[in-house]
């Protein structure tokens, strides 16, 4: 299990998934807590534009189409970083648990 409980700036938080989940263990939970930072703009958040690709709690909503990844029918599927190894996703009150498969 890896717990971010860092910054809770938008940018470091997606900085810090992409740089840990790669070397998570197999069936290992990734879990971001404090992610009400997105809609703080002390912490690069924002709170009128709901779907702003920067935040932290959008970058993890975009990653929800990683669980069906396979089902695509196009040939500009993403690169794959996360396509393939996300099994889950769970959002709870300030809260994200990503399963890896």
């Amino acid at each position: 299990i890896i717990i971010d409980d860092g910054s809770h700036i938008s940018k470091d938080v997606i900085t810090t998934f992409k740089f840990l989940f790669p070397k998570l263990r197999k069936g290992g939970w990734y879990v971001v807590e404090d992610i009400q930072t997105s809609y703080w703009k002390a912490f690069e958040g924002d709170p009128k534009d709901l779907a702003n690709p920067s935040t932290s709690m959008n970058f993890f909503k975009q990653l929800t189409d990683s669980l069906n990844s396979s089902e695509f029918e196009r040939d500009d599927r993403s690169d794959g970083t996360f396509d393939d190894y996300i099994d889950s996703i769970h959002f709870y009150y300030n809260m994200v648990l990503i399963k890896k498969k």
